[in-house]
């Protein structure tokens, strides 16, 4: 039974006259649904549309994520989903846990440790580093560990003059600390966030403050590697994953970024050079690595998962225990996260998840897809997985990441994935490479007739993770018609950091294009009465350089909350009327050409 509110729907159980959960839909359709308890499940940003009042302050609910987003409990209060798909839920949840470290995780925020900066003694802008002083007073459990991030990076630090990890500093088991923690700035505008771990892995409230760099930029170098495996024992062999780690070295050598001559350094790691000694012989790669530094690394090959835990295939994996051969990405990241730089990003052109229960999988949007000519070859192979749950398994990963977000990212690496973890990353003859692969040496071609860099949407000549992250995935959705779309797997809370800026003669800034306000009149006949939906259409900076056809543009743009997905598709269909009408892109019989924005939302 069902009741709908000015902002919610409320749930209830008819039988009980009681109320189970409430869903809450934000106007770009993410979704949460809570309980009466507090538990809540959402999709991947549903949990920002709530928050938690604490004293006279507001603070989003990554802090209680841990603890409140329980998917199995708002499923068993509803009602409507399987007991063993609930357990399976749970197992999840677990799991989540598990790698977190946490024993309990708060249940309010009532006895949390908390963290004062005394803010009057910082100034909003320094030279090069800044010393904030910091009372820390502990809740119910003792104190642990003081972490400080920059841009959501974890950082090193000194502490009352003693140099401190970005794994952070050790408090003790004490009541009450004080002490003044100077950091090294980045450059630009610095996120100063600050937190203290009690002794059962519960974190406090974070405290931020803004300090912007006045020091002239640091000097900063480039440090490629590139591991690439085509040639396995145990599973089928790729054509062009070696081959790709070679072109990917080549592209971040010769791309235009406004690096130094000689400031650019490579690790290219082939076929039998990669073993489970990858990670030493990072380490040792990156060691004089600094602060300002880019740090980039590409795997291409295959990838496995198991019971959540991915795996990186050398060319000895055993498909039935990848952990044996294997290179866990948790120990990739882990590598990464001692490094110094703070702009640090890994690149996976693998596949996440195996050859399981193919039935199940849907590759791009729904209805007939044309199949792909030429030689086609995935990069994944057949495992076991456990526990018992294995038809859900596939789509584990995918799960996991639409359901849980990471309150904390403890090793500052942006991550991104090929694709989803119940697709396939691709290889195709006809681009004699990998099509995350291809995407990305595009991306990062100049483009004579604009004059920069083909992903930099904004045109101001700086090349960021968003950036790259959105040309990407647009292009390689477009090769593959809708069969692989790559994923941020991880990034920084909110915060973006350039990869390099284009050195080449930039075109002058033209106006962006937007559109405010303009409104589609849908009309939909059939059973029941006829009905009219108003949908107000906003677009922001968009990009002459990428054309989607209006069955291309689906999957780009927020129409999740338009159900039935026929509805779905005439929205698109009059959005590529409107965007080809307004922006003067070419119009084709049997399709409407747009040009399509970093921003695309359909708002109800």
């Amino acid at each position: 039974m069902f009741r709908q509110l000015a902002d919610s729907l409320e749930i209830y159980d008819w039988r009980a006259n009681k109320l189970t959960a409430t869903l809450y839909v934000s106007q770009y359709g993410e979704a949460v649904a809570v309980t009466p308890l507090g538990f809540y499940a959402a999709t991947r940003s549903g949990h920002k549309i709530l928050g938690v009042r604490y004293g006279n302050r507001g603070y989003d609910l990554e802090h209680l994520d841990l603890a409140l987003n329980r998917p199995d409990l708002v499923a068993k209060a509803i009602g409507y989903v399987a007991p063993e798909q609930a357990a399976w839920l749970e197992w999840l949840n677990k799991k989540r846990l598990e790698r977190a470290g946490i024993v309990v995780p708060a249940q309010s925020l009532e006895g949390l440790t908390t963290v004062t900066l005394d803010r009057s003694k910082v100034s909003a802008q320094a030279a090069g580093a800044v010393e904030v002083p910091i009372r820390v007073s502990s809740g119910a459990n003792g104190l642990k560990t003081l972490f400080l991030w920059i841009n959501g990076v974890p950082v090193d630090f000194l502490w009352d003059g003693t140099k401190k990890p970005a794994t952070g500093c050790s408090l003790g088991n004490g009541k009450s600390v004080r002490g003044t923690a100077r950091v090294e700035l980045s450059d630009g505008l610095n996120a100063i966030d600050v937190a203290v771990m009690d002794q059962v892995g519960v974190y406090s409230l974070k405290e931020r403050l803004f300090v912007r760099n006045s020091a002239p930029p640091s000097p900063r170098r480039m440090f490629v590697a590139c591991i690439g495996v085509s040639n396995y024992k145990n599973i089928p062999r790729l054509d062009w994953a070696a081959t790709d780690a070679n072109a990917v070295a080549d592209l971040f050598k010769t791309a235009p970024l406004g690096f130094p001559e000689g400031s650019i350094h490579t690790l290219v790691l082939l076929e039998d050079q990669v073993d489970k000694e990858v990670t030493a012989r990072l380490r040792e790669f990156l060691k004089e690595a600094k602060r300002s530094d880019r740090v980039i690394v590409f795997f291409s090959g295959h990838g496995l998962v198991r019971d959540l835990n991915y795996y990186f295939g050398t060319p000895k994996i055993d498909p039935k225990d990848p952990a044996s051969e294997g290179i866990s990405l948790r120990d990739i990241e882990h590598v990464l996260g001692q490094v110094p730089s703070r702009y640090k990003l890994l690149l996976l052109d693998t596949c996440h998840a195996g050859q399981l229960d193919r039935e199940s999988i849907q590759f791009g949007p729904s209805g007939p897809i044309t199949p792909l000519t030429g030689t086609v070859k995935e990069k994944t192979a057949e495992m076991e997985l456990s526990p018992a749950w294995q038809s859900q398994a596939v789509n584990a990963a995918d799960i996991v990441q639409e359901i849980f977000s990471d309150p904390v990212n403890s090793s500052g690496v942006v991550v991104i994935g090929a694709c989803a973890g119940s697709q396939f990353a691709l290889e195709l003859g006809s681009l004699r490479a990998g099509v995350f692969t291809h995407a990305l040496i595009a991306a990062l071609k100049p483009n004579p007739q604009a004059g920069r860099l083909n992903c930099d949407a904004d045109l101001d000549g700086e090349i960021t993770t968003a950036e790259l992250v959105h040309w990407v995935t647009i292009a390689s959705y477009n090769l593959t018609r809708g069969r692989q779309r790559p994923v941020l797997r991880q990034g920084l809370a909110g915060h973006d950091f350039p990869v390099g800026h284009y050195i080449g003669q930039v075109a002058p800034q033209t106006p962006r294009a937007t559109q405010s306000g303009k409104v589609i009149k849908l009309r939909r006949f059939g059973r029941g009465p006829a009905w009219t939906s108003e949908l107000r259409l906003h677009v922001v900076q968009v990009r002459p350089n990428i054309h989607c056809t209006a069955n291309e543009l689906r999957p780009i743009i927020h129409v999740r909350d338009i159900r039935p997905d026929s509805l779905q598709r005439q929205v698109v269909k009059n959005l590529g009327r409107v965007l080809s009408r307004d922006q003067g892109a070419s119009h084709q019989s049997h399709a409407h050409t747009i040009r399509v924005g970093t921003h695309l939302d359909v708002l109800s």
